[in-house]
């Protein structure tokens, strides 16, 4: 069956997926499917494409978060997540991307936090050090189902000098709840 149809991702995880969730009777309609796909296959590879330009930074993404040895390689990853996601991924790819995307933001701010912890608050760069961890506590918060754990860091950072001592008591409350 590989041989008959186009030879996109999108296609590969649409008959895979198609195929673990089939009965027998349903076989036939997919053979149909088949033949149709390679009939109009034309007319949507190139809509296909579109639509999953990003693929191969997703791929880098996950390939550099899985090696990550430090924050260079979060930035990274942070980098290449949403150059994929800008560029376009399919409706999995892009639930998948952003939480991956969730997950690197995530690591990185703790990683920031225990250099703003060993520092004077008062640095300058560890100001610009603490808006980073802010910011990317804020990207985590606006994905579906943030962990509690972004709610109580950026309920600490805001609680700091400097910070918003009430946005601070309602993300530890959110915390808390």
């Amino acid at each position: 069956m590989a041989g008959i149809l186009p030879q996109s991702p999108n296609n590969r995880q649409q008959v895979k997926g198609s195929f673990m969730a089939c009965n027998h009777n349903s076989l036939k309609k997919l053979a149909s499917l088949g033949l149709a796909l390679v009939l109009f296959g034309g007319v949507f590879s190139s809509a296909a494409l579109a639509e999953n330009e990003g693929q191969e930074d997703l791929e880098e993404a996950i390939r550099v978060k899985v090696t990550a040895t430090g924050i260079r390689d979060l930035n990274q990853t942070v980098k290449l997540l949403q150059q994929a996601l800008d560029k376009g991924l399919d409706l999995e790819d892009a639930e998948f991307a952003e939480e991956l995307m969730s997950s690197a933001l995530l690591e990185r701010a703790t990683a920031l936090v225990r250099v703003i912890n060993a520092r004077s608050i008062n640095d300058p760069q560890i100001q610009q050090v603490r808006q980073l961890v802010i910011s990317d506590l804020r990207r985590v918060l606006a994905y579906d189902n943030p962990p509690p754990q972004a709610y109580f860091e950026l309920g600490r950072m805001l609680a700091m000098p400097g910070g918003d001592p009430h946005e601070a008591r309602r993300m530890l409350t959110t915390f808390l709840e």
